[in-house]
């Protein structure tokens, strides 16, 4: 059956000069984003980096110390939670364990007095649109943790809010329904075009899910862009390492010659003074004799340490002349040519090699 809840329910997100203290202390520090209607944001970071609050600002579930929050042109900023009519997922689900799964799902339409036979019909579309028709008069407690997860999903929709927000909801599944339900959650908000904020810690969630991934340091905001963007050119070094294996050499640039202590590498874009050369490993290459890399590209001398299998590739770990460990993300079958203390050369074009600053 069809689903019938609106499309097009989502609504712009204003956040401007937003900061939250306690005991005099900054944890959210001048955050300032826009996002579009029908908009997949992540916000992104590790534990303490003020992601979490920054949600709950925006919920009203904590109020504000400075700055203003704005939905569809409205400020919600001195707005009482239960007055936001926004749509909140939280971590642990927060369902009702005596009620039905229908019961549950209607509980935000009997809130708002809406009556019993329209409540029935809008949960039953909107448990046809998460993949749970015919759930409804089943326990919550007779489900899965992926099937509770819908339901709580199912619930933060049922009223087409214009703003949805998840606070890691996968955090507790394994890992194969957690990667099926990213694209279930990424399906839902597509059709309906709504807005969501969605937090996480787990890098692959944010680049697999996001139209735009904003990373949390410290309590800002370091780089808000497309997943592409963070992944192939982060803006420094903390986003370079939080997403993303990477292969990182100290040094120092003058014009388009980048010094390391493993040697002289060239760059396509000149950089003066200190910084760090960045390089993803699945742009590295190996070779056997020198005489095997391209003249165009830049290479140093490795010894392999071991090869690491992970599926469709693999990792092959080699250390540097001054001991640095670098890791080339390989397919399967060239990685299998090389053995623990292989004498090889590491290679990769130079419009490859970036030199990020703190």
């Amino acid at each position: 059956m069809p689903t019938r809840l609106p499309r097009g329910i989502g609504a712009p997100v204003e956040l401007k000069n937003l900061y939250k203290s306690y005991a005099g202390r900054d944890v959210v520090k001048n955050i300032s984003m826009s996002i579009n209607a029908g908009e997949f944001v992540t916000l992104l970071g590790p534990s303490g980096s003020g992601k979490t609050t920054t949600l709950n600002l925006i919920a009203g579930f904590t109020p504000i110390t400075s700055g203003s929050i704005a939905v569809n042109g409205q400020d919600l900023s001195g707005t009482p939670a239960h007055k936001r009519g926004l749509g909140v997922v939280f971590q642990h689900y927060a369902l009702f364990p005596h009620l039905t799964v229908d019961q549950n799902v209607m509980y935000p339409l009997r809130r708002r007095r809406i009556s019993r036979a329209e409540a029935r019909k809008r949960a039953g579309e909107t448990l046809e649109l998460v993949g749970l028709g015919g759930y409804g008069k089943r326990r919550v407690n007779q489900l899965s943790g992926g099937q509770q997860q819908r339901v709580a999903l199912a619930r933060a929709l049922i009223y087409s809010p214009p703003l949805l927000l998840m606070d890691e909801p996968l955090g507790a599944l394994d890992k194969r329904l957690r990667d099926a339900l990213q694209m279930e959650i990424k399906r839902v908000q597509s059709e309906l075009d709504s807005t969501c904020i969605f937090v996480t810690h787990d890098q692959e969630e944010a680049l697999v899910m996001s139209d735009r991934v904003a990373v949390f340091n410290d309590g800002q905001i370091v780089q808000f862009d497309r997943p592409e963007v963070l992944y192939r050119q982060p803006a420094n070094l903390f986003v370079a390492r939080f997403l993303g294996d990477s292969v990182l050499l100290d040094g120092e640039g003058a014009g388009d010659v980048f010094t390391t202590s493993t040697g002289k590498i060239r760059l396509n874009q000149p950089h003066q003074g200190k910084g760090t050369l960045f390089l993803r490993p699945e742009k590295l290459r190996i070779a056997a004799q020198h005489s095997e890399v391209p003249e165009s590209a830049d290479a140093l001398r490795a010894t392999v340490v071991r090869t690491i299998f992970v599926g469709p590739s693999a990792k092959v770990e080699v250390e540097l002349a001054d001991g640095t460990t670098a890791v080339a993300r390989l397919a399967d079958e060239h990685a299998t040519l090389w053995r623990p203390g292989d004498s090889v050369h590491l290679w990769w074009t130079s419009q490859e090699a970036r030199v990020l600053v703190d």
